[in-house]
């Protein structure tokens, strides 16, 4: 993996919305589940799609597992096309984007 792929994937949440939004024009949709264990899982979805599922100790940790997950899964091309997190026009942190339901 080159550096340039890698800043890339430490905010996943931030370049999935982003490649997203650029490809389908509309953003895409995570949702949250506590499990009973105190885990979380989490779903991404674009449009009627699943991209990426994973579970974590966090919602937080879970979250960044799925979003990686569904770039690298569906998304590596445009990602790796895609500007620096920093280069985005509507560069925003990761906290600031709420694509969750």
């Amino acid at each position: 993996m080159d550096l340039l792929r890698a800043i890339k994937l430490h905010q996943p949440k931030l370049m999935l919305y982003h490649v997203v939004q650029e490809k389908q024009r509309t953003p895409p949709v995570i949702t949250q589940t506590e499990n009973e264990d105190g885990t979380f899982s989490v779903e991404v979805v674009a449009g009627k799609n699943v991209l990426a599922s994973a579970s974590g100790p966090s919602a937080q940790a879970a979250e960044h597992l799925a979003c990686r997950d569904a770039l690298k899964n569906h998304y590596s091309s445009e990602l790796d096309t895609a500007p620096l997190p920093a280069e985005l026009e509507s560069y925003h942190s990761e906290e600031d984007i709420e694509i969750t339901k």
